[in-house]
């Protein structure tokens, strides 16, 4: 629902103000912040709980403790190559959007407003019944080969109502991420869910240091009069060619993960290998396990 409403409304103030976006996002993050503070239940119960660790309260302890759970890491690696070629949206849609097909600020707001309608849809409507069908394999490795065409069909789009098409057939793409979770937090112990979504976030942070300047370089430099050739979709066609390597180590973590669909909590919070886990009552298409 933000994805639909928050382009259009920052298109529509945007017309009066740059800045008025931005103003209106600073009082929303703020009323989240508190809403989160004193409003929102803690969700993993005391008995699953463990003790603080500082060094596994960071990016780089995470990183440690992942290396010992390889599967993990080759699905984090996996993860943060999608996320590096998801920033184009973000980081250079507007920009393409303006250059290629000289829309305005409100056009803008409207071809993004269309990109959460269809999110939305797929994501509200078709994630639980398509894992539960094909499972979260099948629907991760189908999410990435959406990923790849849809960045593809951008990249060579000529003229603005091909845009419209192409949003349709990306926003199946968003039965990838809880796809991918589902399938990572259900070889995790339950007292290790939050250290996972923890590893989830770190690997997004570095994913938001680089890839904003690696795509809107991209764009530039293809846009400039130094660019052998004259191509505003070039971001857009370095990020199909990222999650296309993506699938590398994606491929690699699932060859390797246990076959298993959930893991009992462990004390020391360590990834059980299968035959120490024993039966869970976990199925497949069963929710995935509830996150701290």
């Amino acid at each position: 629902l933000g994805f639909i409403l928050g382009p259009a409304i920052g298109g529509f103030l945007g017309q009066f103000d740059p800045r008025f976006p931005f103003f209106a996002s600073a009082a929303l993050a703020a009323v989240n912040f508190c809403y989160g503070l004193f409003v929102l239940p803690e969700s993993l119960d005391r008995e699953h709980r463990r003790k603080f660790n500082w060094k596994r309260a960071n990016a780089f302890g995470t990183f440690a403790h992942l290396a010992k759970v390889p599967y993990l890491a080759w699905f984090m690696v996996a993860l943060g190559l999608f996320n590096f070629a998801h920033w184009v949206y973000p980081a250079t849609f507007s920009y393409f959007g303006a250059v290629r097909y000289g829309w305005d600020p409100a056009m803008l707001g409207w071809s993004l407003a269309a990109v959460g309608v269809g999110s939305t849809i797929v994501q509200g409507g078709l994630v639980g019944p398509v894992i539960k069908k094909f499972g979260a394999t099948r629907t991760t490795v189908f999410g990435f080969v959406i990923c790849i065409v849809t960045f593809a069909a951008y990249a060579a789009a000529t003229e603005g109502w091909m845009v419209f098409v192409i949003i349709p057939i990306g926003a199946l793409a968003g039965v990838l991420g809880p796809a991918m979770n589902q399938i990572m937090t259900a070889r995790t112990p339950r007292n290790a869910q939050g250290e996972l979504q923890g590893a989830i976030a770190s690997v997004q942070s570095l994913s938001n240091i680089f890839a904003p300047l690696a795509m809107t370089q991209t764009f530039h430099y293809f846009t400039s009069a130094n660019a052998p050739v004259y191509f505003p979709g070039a971001a857009f066609a370095l990020a199909s060619v990222f999650c296309a390597i993506s699938l590398i180590p994606l491929m690699r973590g699932l060859k390797i993960a246990p076959k298993v669909e959930a893991q009992p909590a462990d004390p020391a919070g360590e990834a059980l290998p299968p035959e120490e886990a024993g039966e869970t009552g976990v199925k497949p298409g069963d929710p995935a396990p509830q996150t701290a």
